[in-house]
């Protein structure tokens, strides 16, 4: 996989209508200076800014850099694509085109306390996104998912857009 952008969590705000993860600045030591901090047991979700989607490979995918406190159980996360290009049919400033959700599936966490670990999310809903559209993603921890069951609030360090290139 080769990275195509990289996401710090300075560069996601909160999505419309919902909880927006805590934002931790600054983390208290190690090679992070920030995070998003997704609670186990209340819906949050952010989005980052929108930018021009680079010449890809598919399969795209999101590769996600986390910490937690847990040592068992496991997190699980989602990310929606939307995709806008000149001409398309939507009103900008009433609604959205979220194609739908692609899941992480159950993540098992690090066995030591915070200790970073990577996961990935295939795009394969993608809202059609081809190079030059205007592009944003949605990021949440889905804690109704049967194998969401880690305890305490997952920190997320970094998340990187990579193509199969």
């Amino acid at each position: 996989m080769a990275l195509l952008l990289s996401f710090p969590p300075e560069a996601f705000r909160p999505a419309a209508s919902t909880n927006f993860p805590q934002y931790v600045f600054p983390m208290a030591g190690g090679g992070y200076t920030s995070a998003l901090a997704f609670d186990p047991a209340v819906s949050e979700k952010c989005e980052s800014l929108q930018f021009a989607m680079p010449t890809f490979t598919a399969p795209l995918t999101l590769r996600i850099s986390f910490a937690i406190a847990a040592t068992t159980g496991g997190v699980d996360f989602r990310a929606q694509v939307q995709a806008i290009a000149s001409g398309d049919a939507i009103n900008i400033n009433t609604s959205t085109s979220f194609d739908t959700a692609n899941s992480s599936g159950t993540v098992s966490v690090p066995a030591t306390t915070y200790n970073p670990k990577d996961f990935t999310i295939t795009l394969t809903n993608n809202d059609s996104v081809v190079a030059g559209e205007r592009v944003t993603f949605t990021l949440d921890r889905n804690v109704a998912a049967a194998g969401d069951d880690a305890a305490g609030d997952c920190f997320v360090l970094q998340v990187d857009l990579e193509d199969a290139s």
